[in-house]
């Protein structure tokens, strides 16, 4: 019996992703597998356990530590930043932002940080000019220094399938009747950043992240695991919910759980098919 989970959406939440892991995931067992889906970084500036690099950063030990049982799978927000400190690496997408100066100082100490500033305000320049002076130097500061974390992030696949399941940060393209089309009609965009998400039934389970699922739930007080047929989705929103979801499954059962905690305590909760709620 194998035990595999999944996480998205981790936004820079690296202490959050620390404890889930370490409460819930026995990597001694060599059948466990962690998936995870996507945008790890960009998260709330304000707060203080938010950090993009520390958490890219974890997640790449960890893989390292466990290559066997760590898959990670690129979102947008990550295909954001390395489209930033390497374009000729990662793919333009149709929505392509810059990441926040907070994000980018994450990759760099403070010092440095200063150093940048400090330079680019020994001339008077425009506050265009002078932004862009900014990320211009920044881009060539973290691409130095973080070259090896680059590469490893220019190689993260956009999805996983498996006979259980496919894992994808946003979704794919699908067609009534032609389900396996979406490996030759997907795209890069399509994987990171499809919008909005499918409600219907697909010949497997689908995880995806992206969308919190208070907006797929149509509820704003959401934030749990939503089902919907065989599609499932776990982005918490992190910076509204203050927590991550886990998604458990068991090769043997082939049940689907969720994982969170609640009152301090960490529990694991059926997953409610909304799907079947509708045809009632």
């Amino acid at each position: 019996m194998a035990q595999l989970f999944f996480i998205s959406d981790i936004h820079g939440r690296v202490d959050l992703l620390k404890e889930i892991i370490e409460y819930n995931i026995d990597f001694d067992c060599p059948q466990t597998h962690l998936y995870t889906i996507g945008d790890y970084v960009d998260g709330n500036p304000y707060n203080k356990n938010t950090n993009s690099f520390l958490t890219l950063n974890y997640l790449f030990e960890l893989q390292s530590k466990y290559p066997n049982q760590v898959t990670c799978l690129l979102g947008n927000h990550d295909c954001w930043l390395g489209y930033y400190l390497a374009p000729e690496r990662f793919p333009l997408l149709s929505t392509t932002l810059r990441p926040s100066i907070e994000t980018l100082q994450d990759f760099i100490t403070e010092e440095e940080f200063m150093a940048v500033y400090t330079e680019a305000n020994s001339k008077e320049r425009s506050q265009v000019e002078f932004v862009n002076f900014v990320y211009d130097k920044l881009r060539d500061v973290i691409g130095k220094k973080h070259a090896a974390l680059i590469d490893r992030l220019a190689q993260l696949p956009y999805f996983v399938e498996t006979k259980d399941f496919i894992a994808v940060h946003a979704g794919v393209v699908e067609i009534e009747n032609c389900y396996e089309a979406w490996k030759t009609v997907s795209d890069e965009n399509t994987f990171l950043m499809k919008y909005p998400v499918e409600k219907s039934l697909f010949y497997k389970p689908l995880i995806a992240g992206h969308i919190g699922t208070h907006e797929i739930a149509c509820n704003p007080d959401f934030h749990d695991i939503y089902c919907y047929g065989n599609h499932i989705f776990l982005d918490s929103t992190i910076i509204k919910s203050g927590y991550l979801n886990l998604l458990k499954y068991d090769t043997e059962t082939k049940v689907f759980t969720g994982i969170k905690k609640e009152r301090h305590q960490w529990i694991e909760y059926r997953i409610v098919d909304a799907l079947k709620h509708d045809m009632m």
